[in-house]
């Protein structure tokens, strides 16, 4: 009926579709082979200047790592200066990792980042962390090596395997401008085969790096931060021969924390539940006995409260605060203030930490 009437409306409508596609095709495009895609950019600081390291797949060499260096007193001028190195425009899109080094962390990145994120091609998803050694002597050894190698599939493992906390721009700016709490990154170094490896994680105050925490350190942080409580911590055990070393995977827990004060001065006491698995127990070991069994659960909790206790006391008597200690007391009262907390309450506060352990059925090699 309708096309009775109007004859002529149907291959009408067909051309306009067409010379519309037509039209999108026509749009700027820009070929991948022919684009610098920036997968991790690590930079630092000397002599006035920021130098940095920028890391690419190049399709012509069947991905391999390539770099690509530049410096310039700000983010605009280092990025402008490798592009004069390059026959292909450099894009940012898919950054996955910003490195900094060690030294320029302790200086401060605020303005940095300030800059950085400004561009809008930046996703907030990206992985922040921090480097012992230079961006150019720890990519050095990743020139002509197979995309695998890139630092940030190291920093992703090991977020799954919760051996560390998550971390990536979002969550570095909202500990930043937040009122009660500390930021921290990933620890990156070079091992003496010239190899990278995460050893710990890095704890700032403000913008500026004033901590560096060891791999046991990391993983009992984790577990009081609450969030992805898994991983594996090496703990004592006793044996026939004397104390041994096992390792105890935790498979999941749950801190709950509560405030007290006590004398005027505030205690923070923290009940944390595991369930896990002592994997490779000293031989002779038989957990389905009830004595080996308690004595075992008892000893394992004793190291891990000392150990946390011993965590907070450092982080307080450093003055840095990236487990929210203080976002933790603010929502318990109504005149928080950040000056005076910091100040009056954070240097003398108290600690407390209970471990209650579920242990599974544990085996040599499991």
């Amino acid at each position: 009926m309708w096309n009775k009437r109007h004859p002529y409306r149907l291959p009408i409508v067909a051309g306009i579709l067409v010379l519309a596609l037509m039209v999108a095709g026509c749009s700027q495009t820009r070929i991948v082979d022919n684009t610098k895609i920036l997968a991790v950019l690590g930079v630092n600081r000397e002599q006035g200047e920021y130098r940095a390291v920028g890391l690419y797949l190049d399709p012509m060499k069947n991905e391999r790592i390539m770099p690509l260096q530049g410096k310039g007193e700000n983010m605009e001028l280092l990025l402008s200066q490798m592009n004069m190195q390059s026959p292909h425009p450099i894009d940012l899109g898919k950054l996955r990792l910003l490195v900094f080094d060690r030294r320029m962390a302790e200086q401060g990145v605020a303005h940095f980042l300030h800059t950085f994120c400004r561009n809008p091609l930046i996703s907030t998803s990206m992985i922040v962390a921090v480097s012992e050694q230079s961006p150019e002597r720890l990519f050095r050894s990743l020139e002509g090596q197979n995309r695998e190698l890139l630092p940030y599939h190291l920093i992703e493992q090991n977020v799954i395997s919760d051996n560390v906390p998550l971390n990536n721009l979002h969550i570095f700016l909202f500990n930043y401008y937040g009122e009660g709490r500390d930021p921290f990154a990933p620890y990156l170094s070079q091992n003496g085969d010239d190899k990278i490896e995460l050893t710990g994680l890095a704890v700032f105050h403000e913008d500026r790096l004033k901590l560096v925490l060891g791999a046991k350190e990391t993983l009992l942080f984790k577990m009081l931060k609450g969030r992805g409580t898994g991983g594996i911590l090496p703990v004592t055990v006793s044996a026939e021969t004397g104390n041994r070393m096992a390792a105890f995977n935790v498979f999941k827990g749950m801190p709950v924390s509560r405030l007290s004060r006590e004398g005027g001065v505030l205690k923070l006491s923290v009940d944390l539940r595991l369930e896990g698995m002592l994997k490779e127990p000293p031989a002779g070991m038989n957990l389905r006995d009830r004595k080996p069994y308690q004595d075992t659960v008892s000893r394992l909790e004793r190291q891990i409260d000392a150990g946390s206790v011993k965590l907070l006391n450092k982080l307080r008597s450093k003055g840095v605060d990236p487990l929210g200690v203080g976002d933790f007391v603010r929502a318990h009262g109504r005149s928080w203030d950040e000056e005076a907390f910091y100040k009056r309450d954070y240097p003398k506060m108290r600690f407390e930490v209970h471990t209650h352990i579920t242990l599974k059925e544990s085996g040599i090699g499991n």
